[in-house]
């Protein structure tokens, strides 16, 4: 398994190059309303330039799963629309790593006890009470049979299973291995969330399916308050029965990210966000300029310099992190979601915008199987000549000497680091209780790394019900309008649980936002 991240991550960087290019957008973003035929007119009277029982709002996995569920559950004519020169949205460039419980995988590497019910209790934890629990429950559920539907209608097999750390809270025995790594089912070289996006899109096509590439939805066309079809610009298409709305997150849009989520903003201004370049918030606008209610949780943001305690198959750096004051203050074998949030509100309380987190290390990186700087990594060694050179990885040959490089009290770092070492060598973590990797920090030359994180998406956007149809400032379901994947909200909190917990979400609320579109 360890070779299979490692490789992964590799992947991660080159396609960095695929998201601003072949999945940028067909132009500027126009501005998103929602429209009221001003003469009253009905749906039928209104001119249209085409008609379909469904419309799907973007073409990444969400988007094509549920065209591909509107068809299988009754719709005849339906499309997606995707605003960039192709279909495939972030889901294209993710890893393909999904989360399910219960699954034929799982029984077979011998995890026989797992269920939806286990995995919604986790992830309602690590929501911190901000998650609806019905909505949890209604993913977690499902999420065996969700795997086991796409396999037989996209041709993918799941190889590789792993699972995700939890956070300080979290009761013990709620982490199971539940991640699983999607592959073609006739070429199980090919692996990622590409595969998912190109067999999709053929199944689609096979099942009548149509597609609008470089066309950008702009607004809703509604009549007394129900959906009856989206404008694209000039261009207005009739929706019979339903329109869904799977355009992604709040991702790289600083206006929203500036309303709702600061750690966005910061991510975005730094250019540290790895998402497709069309995640612009256009379906959340959409949705709240037709009265749909926002809600907004949280930044996911995990270090792939390091993969930092992303997998429990991984092995791990020894390395603490420490704040401006040169503390650790918090537990570093937590998952991304919960570090990346951490990291980041230290930061913002010990230095506001300019604020700063690091990674302390030694020499042991350089040999370690982990880390893009370790000679071990293809060009791991440029890779870390590159880091000093920039700033961003400093080097000392002491711990004094390199808290004067990143201006933090030597005293009271090498008090830290002499705390941690004491505890590794007991393999007791008095502070914070930390259980993996306490390995010492006591061979030079000594690394410092300023934290940044790689942003992989926001969570929030269109609060949905368990039929995935957007509700309104009541909660009361906006007639046909449904949302899925991350233009959606209410099945993650505030803490992201791991690896494959958005794909999660895209395959099931896509699956559903497609059968209630078809059946509305």
């Amino acid at each position: 398994m360890t070779d299979a991240i490692r490789i992964s991550r590799r992947r991660f960087m080159k396609t960095a190059a695929l998201s601003a290019a072949s999945l940028s957008a067909a132009g500027g973003l126009a501005a998103c309303r929602s429209s009221q035929d001003a003469t009253g007119a009905t749906a039928q009277e209104t001119t249209w330039d085409e008609e379909f029982d469904v419309i799907v709002c973007g073409g990444g996995g969400a988007g094509i799963a549920a065209a591909y569920s509107a068809l299988e559950n009754g719709a005849e004519k339906v499309v997606i629309i995707e605003k960039a020169n192709q279909c495939g949205g972030t889901t294209s460039i993710n890893l393909g790593n999904i989360m399910a419980a219960g699954t034929t995988l799982q029984k077979e590497a011998g995890i026989v006890d797992d269920t939806g019910e286990a995995m919604a209790a986790w992830w309602i934890a690590e929501g911190e009470g901000v998650a609806d629990e019905r909505l949890v429950r209604n993913l977690a559920d499902a999420s065996a049979d969700n795997l086991e539907w796409m396999a037989e209608n996209f041709g993918v097999a799941y190889a590789n299973l792993y699972g995700a750390y939890g956070t300080p809270y979290l009761e013990e025995g709620m982490l199971k291995d539940r991640i699983h790594v999607i592959v073609d089912a006739a070429d199980p070289t090919k692996a990622g969330g590409v595969v998912w996006t190109t067999n999709g899109l053929a199944a689609f096509a096979d099942k009548g399916g149509q597609v609008m590439t470089a066309t950008e939805v702009t607004g809703l066309a509604m009549v007394d308050g129900e959906v009856v079809g989206v404008e694209c610009g000039k261009a207005r298409y009739r929706a019979t029965r339903g329109v869904v709305l799977a355009m992604g997150g709040v991702d790289r849009s600083e206006e929203l990210a500036a309303r709702y989520l600061p750690q966005q903003l910061s991510d975005i201004k730094r250019g540290g966000v790895f998402v497709a370049q069309t995640n612009t918030g256009d379906g959340i606008r959409i949705g709240l300029a037709a009265g749909a209610r926002g809600a907004f949780y949280s930044s996911v943001a995990l270090f792939y310099e390091t993969l930092y305690f992303a997998a429990n198959s991984n092995p791990e750096l020894a390395s603490i992190i420490v704040n401006q004051r040169g503390l650790r203050f918090m537990r570093e074998d937590t998952t991304y979601g919960y570090y990346g949030r951490v990291a980041y509100e230290e930061a913002a309380k010990n230095g506001g915008g300019a604020g700063a987190t690091w990674m302390i290390l030694d020499t042991k990186m350089i040999a370690s199987p982990q880390g893009a700087w370790s000679d071990t990594a293809e060009g791991g060694a440029e890779a870390r000549a590159a880091a000093i050179e920039s700033g961003a990885l400093m080097q000392a040959d002491s711990i004094d000497e390199l808290a004067r490089l990143i201006g933090v009290d030597a005293d009271t770092l090498s008090e830290t680091v002499a705390r941690w070492n004491k505890d590794a060598a007991a393999g007791i973590d008095t502070l914070f209780g930390r259980e993996k990797q306490l390995g010492a920090i006591d061979e030079a030359p000594y690394y410092a790394w300023k934290v940044a994180g790689t942003n992989i998406g926001a969570v929030g956007g269109l609060v949905i019900n368990d039929e995935a149809a957007v509700t309104d400032q009541d909660g009361k379901a906006i007639p046909r309008l449904f949302a899925a994947g991350t233009n959606s909200a209410g099945w993650l909190g505030r803490t992201y649980p791991g690896s494959g917990a958005f794909l999660a979400g895209c395959l099931h609320w896509g699956r559903i936002a497609g059968r209630s579109a078809a059946q509305a």
